[in-house]
């Protein structure tokens, strides 16, 4: 499926979707999500998931639709190859509140 597929660099679609900051854009990323759940905790080359892409580009819409999953709280604690979780890099303030509420 296309969800699954992978470009050189080792990215998914999600890992792309996740620098679309259009919120009109956050159906299709759910239903990528949808059709290949498996994909939100795939690490690209840099070893990161596309949790972590959402959150270094400040996509709140896409990060607060990734965190209400079931393993929206697992995904967080998934570190990159830079050792960073998700968290360490939020940019804004709204972002690390709503990643820290719960």
């Amino acid at each position: 499926a296309l969800a699954e597929g992978k470009d050189a660099l080792g990215r998914t679609p999600l890992h792309l979707a996740a620098g679309i900051l259009n919120p009109a854009f956050l159906p299709v990323f759910s239903r990528l999500v949808r059709q290949c759940p498996q994909a939100v905790l795939t690490v690209d080359a840099s070893g990161a998931t596309p949790l972590h892409r959402v959150i270094r580009n400040d996509n709140i819409g896409l990060a607060r639709s990734m965190l209400s999953r079931d393993d929206g709280r697992a995904m967080m604690l998934l570190k990159d190859s830079h050792d960073c979780l998700p968290v360490d890099l939020a940019k804004s303030e709204q972002m690390r509140r709503l990643l820290v509420r719960d």
